[in-house]
């Protein structure tokens, strides 16, 4: 029987495409995180912040971190459709207009930027290596 070839195929309900790129998870994350934030920006104006901060936490966010240390074998141009996501989504908890800076959103909603979120999830996973390394020797 042959192995039948495919472009891309979904694991553990991740959406792996062939070349590794992640183009197809994170545009399919992007699509799911939209509508979410849709819905959200909806209902924003009748909710306080620490509400729409708790239903960001657990219905938008969880797509974000499902899966996230992959994100950084992906594309620039994908780190930054994610980026502008997170910046859609800090914009509608803090009710801010376009011309607020985004540094501040984060400060104020204690944020880390996308990357900077990437690069603290690889620290964690290199200091925890080293440790399991250290505790054989």
């Amino acid at each position: 029987m042959p192995i039948e070839r495919v472009t891309s195929f979904r694991y553990l309900g991740f959406l792996l495409d062939e070349s590794l790129t992640f183009n197809e998870r994170i545009e399919f994350l992007l699509n799911k995180a939209s509508r979410k934030l849709g819905v959200l920006r909806k209902v924003r104006k009748c909710i306080d912040r620490g509400t729409a901060l708790v239903l960001y936490k657990s219905l938008v966010l969880p797509h974000f971190d499902h899966c996230d240390n992959v994100y950084e074998c992906t594309s620039n141009e994908n780190l930054h459709k994610l980026q502008l996501i997170q910046k859609s989504a800090c914009r509608t908890l803090l009710v801010a207009d376009t011309y607020t800076h985004i540094e501040d959103m984060h400060r104020i909603l204690d944020f880390p930027h996308c990357i900077n979120a990437e690069f603290y999830i690889l620290s964690v996973y290199v200091i925890r290596i080293f440790s399991l390394v250290g505790m054989q020797a």
